[in-house]
């Protein structure tokens, strides 16, 4: 900035880079067309861009709308992407899917083979690195009722969706979550 010649009447600024998870005043949603209920923070945005960036339908994704797993895939790789430099969005890119890779190809293929202590910890281990959160608590032992479906939404839909990351394996991941029916895990 001291580098930057005198302009009369123009006041000198500081960016500051504010909390991604804070958000947004009401006045910039409002003006940007978006929801103004205090839903929108920049983490969102970033997802949103994630999701336009890869063809799918966009819409900012609201605080708290984690329902699905396509908008958390999306928020997961949107803190993994640093916005800085190529490098650096390559590099994030390549370590969420490593992460993301060794989550559903190793953790939960495990885990439904296995639902013991520590099957359920490595799960834990690798989702709290998938979404680098280390606050994330530990995982409830699983009470599974419906053993079909915890089969294929660990063996086959976590696979799919570690492998081809698209709307239609996470509409199917989604699916079979809902039909094993295990509290806490769905």
């Amino acid at each position: 900035m001291r580098m930057l010649p005198f302009a009369p009447g123009i006041n000198p600024c500081r960016w500051v880079r504010q909390d991604p998870k804070r958000a947004w005043p009401l006045w910039a949603a409002e003006a940007l067309g978006l929801p103004n209920d205090g839903s929108v923070t920049s983490e969102s945005l970033a997802a949103a861009y994630a999701i336009h960036s890869s063809g799918l339908p966009t819409k900012p994704v609201r605080t708290g709308e984690s329902s699905t797993a396509e908008s958390r895939y999306h928020q997961r790789l949107a803190r993994w992407i640093d916005r800085d430099g190529s490098v650096a969005r390559l590099s994030g890119r390549l370590a969420h899917r490593s992460w993301w890779l060794f989550h559903n190809l190793v953790a939960h293929p495990l885990l439904a083979l296995a639902a013991i202590r520590w099957t359920i910890a490595l799960h834990d281990w690798t989702s709290r690195r998938l979404n680098r959160d280390e606050s994330q608590g530990p995982s409830p032992a699983p009470r599974i009722e419906r053993r079909f479906w915890w089969l294929v939404h660990n063996l086959a839909a976590h696979p799919a969706i570690g492998f081809v990351p698209c709307a239609t394996t996470f509409r199917w991941h989604d699916v079979s979550a809902r039909r094993m029916r295990v509290p806490s895990w769905a």
